[in-house]
């Protein structure tokens, strides 16, 4: 009798340890599938609005309540999606053939990050008070966004703008190295 309690106590023991790992694994997987649902849904608002200038998709996936962080020059937080959509606005017409390119991607939980470079021709309106130069401009950024049921909730980005200023003649090149000898 002792013999066959103990052999149940194992295999009751045994199903509940695997019961909970089996948990855990859904668990991961679940965690899984929404950060590569989180990571299509950004990878689309920045392809839709930077290389496509779809900007209904942009009111669609930014509701009224989302803040942007943005670092953009004279923008401080926004809510919705009409400070996004100024941004890229106000790039793709000084540089109307403009295109987003993500160079990486990584997300935990809720949040996705990309650092993206941006290059195009600046053909079209001032740009920073700049008249269209037909200069190649290419600068980087990174972003991250935190996603709520596949919309953006808040995003934050940062810009290499001492690049962007250098290419638009508003800030001088760094000097050189000194003179041998000196």
């Amino acid at each position: 009798m002792k013999v066959l309690l103990r052999s149940v106590s194992l295999a009751a023991l045994v199903l509940l340890a695997s019961c909970g790992q089996q948990q855990q694994a859904d668990s991961g997987k679940a965690a899984a599938d929404q950060l590569a649902a989180n990571k299509a849904a950004a990878t689309k608002l920045f392809n839709a609005g930077w290389n496509d200038g779809n900007f209904a998709l942009l009111e669609e996936m930014i509701p009224a309540d989302a803040l942007d962080h943005s670092t953009i020059p004279g923008k401080s937080p926004e809510k919705g999606a009409e400070s996004f959509k100024s941004i890229i606005g106000m790039f793709r017409a000084a540089i109307p053939d403009i295109h987003l390119t993500i160079d990486d991607e990584f997300g935990e939980g809720d949040k996705v990050v990309h650092r993206w470079t941006l290059k195009g021709t600046h053909t079209g309106t001032p740009l920073f008070g700049v008249p269209a130069s037909g200069k190649v401009l290419q600068f980087s950024g990174t972003t991250i966004v935190r996603l709520a049921n596949g919309k953006v909730a808040e995003r934050w980005s940062n810009v290499d703008e001492m690049a962007l200023a250098r290419q638009l003649g508003l800030v001088p090149p760094p000097p050189g190295p000194p003179p041998a000898g000196k």
